[in-house]
């Protein structure tokens, strides 16, 4: 099921009351745990039962016995009072804790499954989702969820059983005080019904409120250097009051909901009060009812309407766990762009040669990045690709680790179409060290070991001494178990890059792409980075992604984009002598220091 993007982007999407396609698909986390279920309903059935026979045991209490002036009789009826509210509670207990039970396994599942979807999404639908909304998705709205699904439905069915076993017994006690006393019911139908309309539209405008405060700190948050060293603290608060106050403002509006609501109940239970006060005391004056009958009514009456109440809030709950399945479900439904076929080919483990034919490719089909390209490097050999900002080269390194498929045309790891390669194998035999390697909070140890967590201490030493990167190591206050903080905050660029390099030689992939690896670090540094190249392209193929062309004269072939067609390849000497595209890009690097 494809979703159309427009939907994910504009976070609107359409309140319903009861969307069937979210409690069908609900309902299939559920059922794995279909007998606990049904042990829960039978508890639930037991409690109802045992709390809907208090009120008549005061009634048998009075009439049969404290009128009667038998104080044996008062006992035993007391006894089945306290027992009937033990198998209540016992029995409540039982089915709270299963129910809870099966809701936190549902949304532990829930969670899973969104997380493994969400990584396996294309680069493309990251493109286009915000952070913020989509981490929204991950937490707010799967609790708005658990929620329901932890306790709201056990209350609910609950009360429903409540309220037609406490219906069904004023009845039979006494049919015209029972029909007096529910004269009420038509108003409390008509609030209900506009408390629904109104609930409804405030619970999906609060969920989409949220979603958008989410996405402004995200932001805000992981861009905060940026923030304050364009000194716009003040202007990124005001734009914060601004979508926080539209969300306390759609929360008000669903808190005005349930609160003009909740009086509304208060007052009929009031007046049905009054009512079966005033004709149940006519009746007993008659000799038509008995002081028992009347005081059990009452009881029966307050256990009426304390059902609606509650009612009311799971209704509110089940609203805003509607909205947020529908949104949480949009996720799930987005289609995985990048996939396997059957029987796809594992991805070689030695250096094969890389080939791009004929590939076409835009972020954006409408606008080509690449056009037409081909290009070929021979297994263990180094190419280094460079051109102007937008040429295309680093389209070139998500296309080989197949973030993205070409438009048009194929690209070739020993022969074979990237399309025909198991993805896991595809990306295992790929090491990509990008402009600014994203370190994650942990030690040092845990970042380079992160592609082998079965590395050995040894190893990953060892990898580190390869790229030059153990005495900086070594030095840091708690050596390899220095904590990194988050992003690698607390390493300087280039220290993070020599994690990188270590982190990718430790992996060992025989295709290597270098992103542009010190473009963000000063010459000395890197200086010690170009000889962790050196260390990383023996026995591999490499790309080299290349804003400093000084970092190219060692490849075997440079090739040169020019608005995403290839304009010029050969050595770097070749290149300079042809004085072309190469040439005046070399000399305009040098010229400008």
């Amino acid at each position: 099921m494809k979703t159309s993007p427009g939907i994910l982007d504009r976070e609107e999407l359409e309140a319903r009351d009861l969307d069937l396609n979210v409690v069908r698909r609900l309902w299939g986390y559920v059922w794995p745990f279909r007998t606990a279920l049904a042990a829960g309903l039978l508890l639930m059935i037991v409690s109802s039962a045992a709390a809907l026979a208090g009120p008549y045991l005061a009634k048998v209490a009075i009439d049969d016995h404290i009128v009667a002036g038998d104080p044996a009789g008062l006992g035993n009826v007391v006894l089945l009072f306290i027992g009937a509210h033990m198998a209540a509670w016992l029995s409540s207990f039982g089915n709270t804790y299963l129910t809870a039970w099966i809701g936190q396994h549902v949304i532990a599942g829930l969670r899973r499954d969104l997380l493994s979807h969400t990584l396996r999404l294309s680069f493309r639908f990251y493109d286009r989702f915000q952070t913020g909304r989509l981490l929204s998705r991950l937490t707010h709205d799967v609790n708005a969820m658990s929620e329901v699904l932890s306790s709201g439905i056990v209350q609910a069915f609950g009360d429903v059983l409540i309220l037609t076993g406490t219906v069904a017994v004023m009845f039979s006690i006494n049919a015209p005080l029972a029909a007096a006393s529910l004269s009420v019911f038509p108003p409390l139908i008509v609030a209900v019904l506009l408390f629904r309309i109104r609930a409804r539209r405030a619970y999906h405008k609060v969920r989409r409120r949220i979603a958008v405060i989410n996405a402004d700190l995200a932001e805000s948050i992981s861009g905060v250097r940026v923030v304050q060293s364009f000194t716009r603290e003040e202007r990124n608060r005001e734009d914060f009051r601004r979508i926080n106050d539209l969300n306390f403002e759609a929360n008000m509006e669903a808190a005005a909901a349930h609160s003009i609501f909740i009086p509304v109940v208060e007052f009929l239970a009031a007046a049905a009060t009054a009512l079966v006060i005033w004709y149940g005391g006519g009746q007993i004056l008659q000799g038509r009812l008995t002081t028992g009958e009347l005081f059990a009514f009452l009881l029966y009456l307050a256990r009426f309407f304390s059902p609606v109440r509650e009612l009311s809030h799971f209704y509110s709950m089940l609203q805003g766990a509607i909205v947020s399945g529908q949104r949480v479900f949009e996720i799930l439904d987005q289609d995985l762009e990048i996939t396997e076929k059957p029987g796809a080919l594992p991805a070689p483990e030695h250096p094969v040669p890389v080939a791009f034919d004929r590939v076409t490719f835009g972020y954006d089909p409408s606008r080509p990045v690449l056009t037409g390209l081909s290009l070929e490097i021979d297994a263990g050999r180094t190419a280094a690709v460079v051109g102007a900002t937008g040429a295309g080269k680093t389209t070139l390194a998500s296309l080989l680790c197949r973030f993205y498929d070409p438009g048009e045309g194929r690209i070739l790891l020993g022969g074979v179409d990237l399309r025909e390669l198991s993805l896991p194998s595809l990306r295992r035999s790929v090491g990509i060290i990008l402009q600014d390697t994203f370190l994650f909070s942990g030690t040092v140890e845990e970042n380079i070991a992160y592609g082998r967590p079965e590395a050995s201490p040894g190893e990953i030493r060892e990898a580190a001494a390869a790229v030059g990167a153990t005495a900086f190591i070594e030095a840091l206050p708690a050596g390899w178990r220095t904590e990194v903080g988050e992003r690698g905050t607390r390493l300087s660029a280039g220290q993070r890059q020599l994690i990188g390099f270590a982190r990718a030689l430790l992996k060992n992939p025989p295709l290597l792409i270098l992103d542009e690896a010190t473009s963000s670090v000063d010459l000395a540094t890197e200086k010690t980075i170009l000889g962790a190249v050196e260390a990383l392209r023996r026995g591999r193929t490499t790309l080299i992604i290349a804003h400093r062309l000084a970092t190219v004269h060692g490849a075997d072939v440079v090739f040169v984009l020019d608005q995403g067609r290839l304009v010029e390849q050969g050595k770097h000497e070749e290149l300079i002598a042809r004085e072309g595209t190469y040439h005046r890009l070399y000399h305009r690097q040098l010229s400008a220091g």
